[in-house]
Parts: structure tokens; C-alpha cells; sequence
């Protein structure tokens, strides 16, 4: 296998495994996002959406637990820290969801990306095979 091929099957396979890492999580949210199953939880400190910082945390509180979310500030806009909200959640999980979260489409960027995988792993073995038959046929 030449050096290219090789780059090409190492970088296919890395998609095709982070694509496998974060599929059940996103999985998950989508689940309990069908499942409309609200619960009530204490906003406790909203993130500072005036900072140039990428991701914005969310602390939280329900049954006593208190719970830090990743979010995008346009979630937590109207809301107020001590303010009691109803959010999406499955018992057992650690998983919090606003109701007009787009799941949907986290659960297909990951399909793209493992089909993305899927398709550099293909050209790199048909690449491959190209090759291997080129220098047969000069020999």
C-alpha cells in the first residue's frame, strides 16, 4: 500500500470512529427528545453571551443535582439564574435538552461524517488496487 493510500485509510477510519464515538449520545438526545418527557429544573448560572468564548455553559439543578450543559445562548436568551424552566430529560441520563433543540440535525452531521469516512476508506482500497495492478502489469 502506497503512503497515500495508507493517509487516505487512516483518515477515513479516524471519521468512521469518531462518528462511532459520538452516535449514541446524539442517539440518545434524539430519544428523549421524541419521548417529550419534561421535567423541571433551577437555571442556577446562565453563560455569559457576551464573550467571544465558542462554548457557553449552562449550570443547573434537578432533584438536588447540579448539572453543567453545553448550549448555544440562543436557548438561554429569555431565562433568568434562579428562574425554574421545563426541559427534556430521560432519569438515569445526564442528558438536558431545550425543547426547540435541533437533534435532528446533530444525529445527521453524524451520519455524514461516518459516510464521509465510509467513502475516503473505498477510494483509498480502489486507489490501492489501481496501483497494485499498474505495477503488475509493468513487471
Amino acid at each position: 500500500m502506497n503512503r497515500t493510500c495508507l493517509i487516505l485509510m487512516i483518515g477515513g477510519f479516524v471519521l468512521i470512529a469518531i462518528a462511532a464515538i459520538i452516535f449514541p449520545n446524539k442517539y440518545l438526545n434524539y430519544q428523549i427528545h421524541d419521548s417529550k418527557q419534561f421535567v423541571t429544573v433551577k437555571l442556577i448560572e446562565l453563560p455569559n453571551c457576551n464573550s467571544g468564548y465558542r462554548d457557553k455553559f449552562l449550570k443547573l439543578e434537578y432533584k438536588g443535582v447540579k448539572y453543567i450543559l453545553r448550549i448555544s445562548c440562543k436557548y438561554v436568551r429569555d431565562y433568568q439564574p434562579g428562574q425554574q424552566i421545563q426541559m427534556l430529560h430521560k432519569e438515569g441520563t445526564s442528558n438536558f435538552l431545550f425543547e426547540n433543540e435541533d437533534v435532528i440535525f446533530e444525529l445527521i452531521f453524524d451520519f455524514i461524517i461516518a459516510s464521509l469516512g465510509i467513502i475516503i476508506v473505498g477510494i483509498a482500497i480502489r486507489n490501492n488496487k489501481k496501483i497494485n495492478s499498474e505495477e503488475t502489469s509493468r513487471h
